[in-house]
């Protein structure tokens, strides 16, 4: 078993065990959350071979990158090819900033309703 101190190693040395082995590898994440600190745990494991690889975190930031990494591993263990995301097209991209002012101007409108405070009483 490998416990890797920097998210960078932790991921090339999963990404070699998957290219090796992608039908038996397994990826799990799972979490824990105390009353101050919340800690992901990530475990990337092949049982025929007793390859075990471990890491742990309490970063937000490195905890969004392994959601999104648990994905594209997913495919890879079944065998698929990682799909490439298409960009969007300039019209749909003008429709989505036109749309957004009229929501902006439709919530401002409610903020102005506000009540009046009244003053203390004597």
């Amino acid at each position: 078993m490998v416990v890797f101190r920097t998210l960078n190693e932790f991921l090339e040395e999963t990404k070699l065990l998957l290219d090796a082995y992608p039908s038996t590898t397994k990826l799990v994440i799972r979490y824990r959350i105390h009353e101050a600190d919340a800690y992901i745990f990530v475990k990337a494991y092949e049982i025929a071979n007793g390859i075990c690889l471990k890491y742990r975190t309490d970063k937000l930031a490195e905890m969004t990158h392994l959601i999104q990494m648990q994905g594209k591993f997913a495919f890879v263990m079944n065998g698929k090819d990682i799909p490439v995301e298409e960009e969007a097209k300039p019209q749909e991209v003008q429709a989505q900033v036109t749309e957004k002012p009229a929501v902006q101007k439709a919530q401002s409108s409610t903020k102005s309703q506000k009540k009046k405070k009244r003053g203390k009483r004597k």
